[in-house]
């Protein structure tokens, strides 16, 4: 019995000792340094802001697999000569966030504290997880091809016609002579005309049952759900069948261009519907950034202990082709060579991905 109260002492002293330890742990002040204060300690760097912008080009080439004149014979609208189309389908901005040389430190602390960094070495969080990862990924040239149907892929069950050919043979009957006719039934491979006889056909019928089931006009009661699906299928071969007559064939381009963010306005490239983008010539894509994105001056040249934290600002990114708004967005950037300090006792932190507080408790 005796033995039994003096273990249970014993464990509610370790209990105590332990929390008081961990109190203290948590209670002692994280300390960072300019990197000219200590040569020891774990090294890392508050984010910079990299830009790219992606630009997603289509190019339509339109080349008809059958003769343009035959076409043009059985189509209600003629087609044009083959030609080529470069049309800009979407436009994004890439943030990347690199370590900034001009903003490193080291960590010099006895507490048990818990350190998370991204494979740059740059800070995310202190004591918590990061709930924040940020990557893209930067390829410099992207091609996607699609390739267009052909008639034989479309109708390949109805790549030949049955025909039926007739011939004579003469026979005598009471020193009469009678020509016998003789039916013989012969598949033949379709000719050039026929199967565009075919499109057309298909082409035409197909557009008269979607307009019957938008105006109402088809008997069959269809729910929404299978209207829609109906309506969706009647569209894509719609345009299966447009594609094959055109010869339309698309591919498509994906352009990197760096941001100068030193630059209020700046020209990346030319844009013209004949030959996509090009260096010299055709309509200018122009970058404008509107805010504050001046260099200010050196707040890192003073010995500062606490945890560092980058100054934003907001600015305004607009690209423009010629007179036409193509894209707007509004981005957080870092003040270059800006940064403030946390100098009181933290118990736990975490940076947003450009480096500027996101939440922080206090000790």
């Amino acid at each position: 019995m005796e033995k039994s109260k003096n273990i249970n002492k014993l464990i509610i002293v370790l209990s105590i000792f332990v929390i008081l330890y961990s109190h203290n742990a948590y209670s002692q002040k994280i300390s960072v340094y300019n990197e000219q204060e200590v040569q020891n300690g774990i090294e890392f760097f508050l984010p910079k802001l990299k830009l790219e912008i992606k630009i997603d080009l289509t190019k339509t080439t339109y080349n008809p697999e059958f003769n343009l004149n035959t076409i043009n014979k059985h189509l209600p609208i003629p087609l044009k000569k083959q030609y080529t189309n470069f049309k800009i389908s979407s436009i994004r901005i890439n943030k990347i966030w690199l370590p900034d040389s001009n903003k490193h430190f080291i960590i010099e602390t006895t507490s048990k504290q818990k350190f998370y960094f991204s494979q740059s070495m740059i800070l995310l969080s202190i004591n918590t997880p990061p709930s924040i990862v940020s990557s893209f990924p930067h390829n410099n040239l992207i091609t996607k091809q699609i390739s267009p149907t052909s008639y034989n892929q479309f109708f390949i069950k109805k790549n030949y016609k049955k025909t039926t050919d007739t011939t004579y043979k003469t026979i005598i009957k009471d020193s009469v002579a009678i020509k016998k006719p003789i039916y013989t039934k012969v598949t033949k491979t379709k000719t050039e005309e026929d199967k565009v006889k075919d499109l057309v056909h298909y082409l035409v019928k197909t557009r008269k049952r979607k307009f019957r089931l938008i105006s109402g006009l088809d008997t069959n009661n269809y729910n929404p759900t299978t209207y829609k699906e109906r309506l969706k299928n009647l569209d894509s071969l719609e345009n299966k069948l447009y594609k094959i007559i055109t010869g339309e064939n698309t591919r498509k381009y994906s352009y990197i261009f760096n941001i100068d963010l030193n630059k209020k306005t700046d020209t990346i490239a030319y844009y013209t519907a004949s030959e996509g983008l090009d260096t010299t010539s055709g309509t200018p894509i122009i970058i404008k950034i509107k805010g504050s994105t001046d260099t200010h001056t050196n707040n890192t040249s003073k010995s500062k202990t606490g945890i560092p934290y980058n100054i934003t600002t907001s600015s305004h990114i607009e690209i423009w082709l010629g007179n036409q708004l193509l894209y707007t967005e509004e981005i957080i950037i870092p003040q270059p060579n800006k940064v403030n300090y946390i100098t009181t006792s933290t118990k736990s932190m975490e940076y947003y991905p450009c480096g500027s507080i996101k939440n922080v408790t206090f000790k």
